[in-house]
């Protein structure tokens, strides 16, 4: 059961510059194809080629995976091979102002329509021509539908009847379908709205202008969910469009929300045929298929980008084409071999698993450009390895101000965490805290507080509304723990009470069941816990150590604290062992652990654990169904049998005496 600290090759799985087929970055070529999201965007395309009602797409995956990018590049490629959509101009009959009509030209048509149709309004005060309006007309003699409702327009022209038109929407021929990314999407922006126009001295002019479903119709509109989802009214007219292959404009009474309006033109509603793509957070796309019964059947396709990779030859060869791409674009130096390994490094950690590389090449790329900077400033050609370093110790350093003020509180004696000594009841657990782009783990106090009672094991933190569900669950299993191993023939006879120390905001998560766990079992068999190592990792009932998130993190932010105070060689951290997959741990980390001076212990069951903190042996049942003398769990099972007696006492009185 002796678990031995770990060795420097387990805590770190570096990125070997050796192994790169090439110099600096300068020796690549782009990359040939999508780094990891094939999956995605043979979605994309799936859709993209899909006529059928309904196969719109929902592009989902964190911010950073290149989702807008790689989709919009298979949209401007879909783009140039459908044909480009018709114009639409706008008509108004002086005899129906409310009533305008939509008419429809090929593409590049419209500008000669509205160009035909203002030489009449000019006109028509001077001698009328025929022969002129028969020219004019002659222009859409190849239009069937077109030259008949001109010629009626010059009649009526002829008789001071003046028609007015407008450009709603117009393409150059030839152009292919548009692409249209609306950022604001209101119901009007959306749909488009009738503005009024007055010019000094002349009457006020309705015009009716196109919103982003009239300009993309034909072609794709590309929309944030999110945004459409929190604008009034815009979630439900972008369904109506859809579900029933039409765009209305929004009207003077609806934009007014409820108040008097005055009466608005209201064309008649055009026929939309067009693609709209959202893009979104994957939990809002499952909470849209939950909620709403329309979404599923107006988005039939998903494009799922992940934001991890495998860590293969092929995707770190491919992660540095994109490096040298993007450094091209940006006329950033290259990247030797070394700078190229230390990112790849980074893209490990944020992948958190040493056979995985991120799939989100912003902060990637925002890295290789900061250490170009540094590059720049010490007037090197190329940037080196020890250019990324300072780029990264820059940024935790811009973001690192919270970090320092709580490791100072902890210094300092504010925040009370203790490196040394022993203490029953009391151990340090562990916790990652996200501030804006800084994320740190910091060592915090649990303690346990044991008394008799009738089974309850309190989480303080739930009772003060500060414990999340995932929290008081991992609670909830430390009492199916004790009573899977220590009541056999009845209720536990305790009452315990477990709380963050000088913890102010909530806490969620399991990750600190098991220090909960070892706090409690201190508690019970007054054994004391030794403070220079902190602990981390859920538990199940039947005392099995699980893996937890953030582990990189947590051992740094107890080594800043111990290596602050002094390295011991005494101090280290508890681990899951299923975590040593995620285990990329800075430089500094490794060294003191190879020195002797910090250990990381990987531990897969709760008696591995225990028997580290207090060293005593956790022990086993035996064939008697008692624990061996002088375990942990002897010491645990004799105090609550002494809670059983003392509770039998406090609530059911003295044994009463039989008859003589």
């Amino acid at each position: 059961m002796t678990v031995s600290p770990l060795g420097a090759p387990a805590l770190r799985r570096p990125c070997d510059p050796a192994g790169l087929p090439f110099e600096t970055t300068a020796d690549l070529t782009a990359p040939k194809g999508p780094l990891g999201q094939e999956r995605a965007l043979e979605a994309v395309a799936f859709a993209l080629a899909m006529a059928a009602p309904g196969y719109n797409l929902f592009c989902m995956g964190p911010e950073g995976t290149g989702k807008r990018a790689l989709t919009g590049a298979l949209l401007a490629e879909a783009a140039r091979q459908k044909p480009t959509p018709d114009d639409w101009v706008i008509l108004h009959d002086p005899a129906d102002p409310l009533r305008p009509t939509p008419l429809r030209l090929p593409a590049g048509r419209a500008k000669g329509f509205l160009a035909a149709v203002d030489a009449l309004a000019t006109d028509w005060t001077a001698e009328w021509s025929a022969p002129a309006a028969e020219d004019g007309g002659a222009a859409f003699a190849d239009l069937p539908d077109v030259a008949p409702l001109f010629a009626r327009l010059s009649q009526d022209s002829a008789t001071g009847k003046i028609w007015r038109a407008e450009a709603l929407v117009s393409h150059a021929p030839g152009a292919g379908a548009p692409i249209i990314r609306e950022d604001n999407p209101t119901r009007a922006a959306l749909s488009g709205w009738v503005e009024h126009v007055a010019a000094p001295g002349a009457p006020v002019v309705s015009l009716i202008r196109p919103g982003a479903l009239q300009r993309a119709n034909g072609g794709f509109l590309l929309l944030d969910a999110h945004k459409v989802l929190t604008t009034p009214g815009a979630w439900e007219d972008l369904k109506h469009s859809l579900r029933h292959g039409q765009i209305r404009v929004v009207t003077e009474a609806e934009r007014a929300l409820g108040a008097v309006a005055a009466p608005t033109p209201e064309p008649s509603p055009l026929p939309l045929a067009l693609k709209v793509v959202l893009f979104g957070e994957p939990d809002l796309y499952y909470d849209l298929w939950d909620s709403d019964p329309e979404f599923a059947a107006l988005f039939k396709v998903a494009a799922d980008f992940d934001d991890q990779m495998k860590r293969t030859p092929e995707a770190v060869l491919g992660l540095a084409r994109v490096l040298a791409e993007g450094g091209r674009a940006e006329d950033l130096p290259p990247l030797d071999r070394g700078a190229v390994a230390r990112i790849v490094d980074r893209a490990v950690r944020l992948a958190e698993d040493t056979d995985k590389l991120t799939a989100r090449m912003e902060p990637l790329i925002d890295l290789a450009r900061e250490a170009g900077f540094f590059a720049r400033q010490d007037g090197a050609g190329v940037i080196g390895r020890d250019h990324v370093e300072r780029a990264l110790t820059a940024q935790e350093r811009r973001e690192g101000r919270v970090r320092d003020l709580l490791l100072e509180e902890i210094l300092d004696g504010t925040i009370r965490v203790e490196t040394t000594g022993a203490v029953v009841g009391q151990i340090n657990g562990l916790a990652v805290l996200d501030y804006g782009r800084a994320s740190f783990g910091r060592p915090s106090r649990i303690t346990c507080a044991v008394r008799v009672g009738r089974g309850e094991v309190t989480d303080i933190e739930r009772e003060v509304d500060l414990g999340g569900p995932l929290h008081s669950k991992g609670v909830l299993i430390l009492s199916a723990f004790l009573s899977t191993r220590f009541s056999v023939d009845g209720l536990l006879n305790l009452a315990a009470s477990l709380v963050f120390e000088q913890s102010y905001c909530e806490v969620d998560g399991d990750s600190a069941s098991s220090p909960e766990l070892y706090a409690l079992l201190s508690a019970l068999a007054e054994a004391p816990i030794r403070q220079s190592l902190a602990v981390t990792g859920s538990v199940d009932q039947f005392g099995n150590i699980q893996p937890i998130g953030g582990v990189n993190e947590k051992i740094e932010g107890f080594f800043e604290v111990c290596a602050a105070r002094g390295l011991t060689g005494d101090q280290g951290v508890l681990i899951p062992r299923a975590n040593l997959r995620n285990l990329m741990l800075r430089d500094e980390v490794v060294e003191a652990c190879d020195t002797g001076l910090f250990h990381v212990y990987p531990i897969a069951t709760v008696d591995e654990g225990i028997a580290i903190l207090t060293g005593l042996i956790p022990g086993e049942r035996g064939r008697d169904g008692g624990f061996p003398e002088g375990s942990l769990n002897r010491r645990v099972a004799r105090r609550l049998e002494s809670f059983a007696r003392r509770s039998r006492e406090t609530f059911d009185g003295p044994p009463r005496r039989g008859r003589p």
